[in-house]
């Protein structure tokens, strides 16, 4: 018997929707890596404990949106708005954040090693713990 697993049609895929991203999360799918994730609003949303490793949202919206413990190493976040959003133990170890606005966001114990923050907006952002070891900061705004 041949029975429908959402992570198959994300692998077979690789392009997902907001929409349908939030629904195969409220299923219990925690993995999304390497998944292109179309623009869309993601603010708000709880998207803890996820694996988008690799994966790419550019433009994304994900303001004010609970990523604890998520897992975005070596993922594509250009100009994603993480303003506010709480990324508390979040491994963004090799991560593309340039252009990013993650103005006030939790970063507490988050891994940024060698992370990419070209002309991103952290400011205001907290960052107890956080290992930014090799991280490019290049234009970044760190006021606080």
């Amino acid at each position: 018997m041949n029975t429908y697993q959402p992570e198959d049609t994300l692998k077979q895929r690789g392009k997902i929707a907001p929409a349908e991203l939030l629904q195969l999360y409220a299923a219990g799918e925690r993995d999304f890596r390497g998944a292109y994730v179309t623009a869309g609003d993601l603010s708000h949303q709880d998207l803890s404990g996820a694996n988008f490793r690799q994966a790419i949202f550019i433009q994304a919206n994900l303001a004010s949106a609970v990523l604890v413990g998520v897992n975005f190493r070596e993922a594509i976040l250009n100009g994603a708005n993480l303003n506010q959003a709480n990324l508390t133990l979040a491994n963004l170890i090799g991560a593309d954040l340039s252009e990013a606005q993650i103005r006030g966001a939790n970063l507490t114990e988050a891994g940024m090693r060698s992370a990419r923050l070209r002309h991103a907006d952290l400011s205001e952002a907290l960052l107890c713990d956080t290992n930014l070891n090799e991280a490019d900061f290049e234009g970044t705004n760190l006021r606080q």
